[in-house]
């Protein structure tokens, strides 16, 4: 399977080294050619903040820390929380590798700042990573995604699940 470009979302894209790859499409390269680069820039940060929603539907905002989490919902439906087997934790470590497969696997230090389809109506988002030295990264949209950005939901949706929220986006 070949790994999509960030920018341009081609899948006409190279492996270089460590997590850079070349995209043949756009002609820039994207990721980290040094592992540890991408370690450090996920070590970076102190909290995510992620929001999704829409005009008259479901709106979901989720902050994410290494020590705790927590979810906002508008017009979502909240569910009783099951006890089936092993209950969901919320760890240090389990931030560490969400924020990590970001920058290693999502490539989201590439992405665009701004993915905008012209719609009015639909879905808009936001992903705003607060930084060691008080920086943010932030990335946002109405109705257009990055590459992967299914998968970021998957990532984020068990935080949801734990707190019996069904996840629903329109994407």
């Amino acid at each position: 399977m070949t790994t999509p470009c960030p920018r341009c979302g081609s899948r006409s894209t190279t492996p270089l080294t460590g997590y850079a790859h070349h995209c043949h499409a756009c002609r820039r390269d994207f990721g980290f050619a040094d592992p540890a680069q991408a370690t450090d820039a996920a070590d970076a940060v102190q909290e995510l903040h992620f929001y999704i929603g829409g005009y008259g539907g479901p709106s979901y905002r989720l902050f994410l820390s290494a020590g705790k989490f927590s979810i906002e919902t508008w017009d979502a439906e909240v569910l009783p929380i099951a006890a089936p087997g092993e209950p969901f934790r919320h760890t240090p470590a389990r931030f560490r590798r969400i924020v990590r497969r970001l920058f290693r696997h999502y490539h989201m230090a590439d992405w665009n700042k701004e993915y905008n389809a012209p719609v009015y109506d639909g879905t808009q988002w936001e992903l705003t990573l607060h930084l060691r030295n008080q920086q943010k990264l932030r990335f946002h949209g109405s109705n257009a995604y990055p590459p992967r950005f299914r998968l970021l939901l998957g990532l984020l949706a068990p935080h949801f699940r734990a707190e019996g929220v069904q996840f629903n986006t329109c994407i």
